[in-house]
């Protein structure tokens, strides 16, 4: 089922340039940190609901809606979780189609 509701959302893999994004908000950024961010973001997110595409948000809308689940669906997630989550999908949708390398 995971796998079913994970394939109809396409999810970029964060490159260079997400991370480039990324570090004008939180300069200790690095491509794990949103890789760890994507991963979470499909195993946590993914066991209540079909998964949200980045874009779908704005980075700045991003905080809200995930502090929304948080309180609203009483999901549990780690400091740690939260921020990078927030941090993958802020920058997925701040630059939802990797530019060509």
């Amino acid at each position: 089922m995971l796998f079913l509701l994970i394939g109809c959302v396409r999810l970029i893999h964060p490159t260079q340039a997400h991370v480039d994004w990324a570090q004008q908000q939180w300069p200790d950024t690095t491509l794990e940190i949103l890789e760890s961010g994507r991963k979470s973001y499909t195993q946590r997110c993914a066991e209540c609901h079909a998964l949200v595409p980045p874009a779908e948000h704005s980075p700045e809308e991003w905080p809200r809606y995930i502090q929304a689940m948080i309180k609203k669906q009483g999901v549990e997630l780690s400091a740690t979780e939260q921020d990078q989550i927030l941090r993958y999908l802020s920058a997925a949708s701040a630059i939802p189609v990797p530019p060509k390398e």
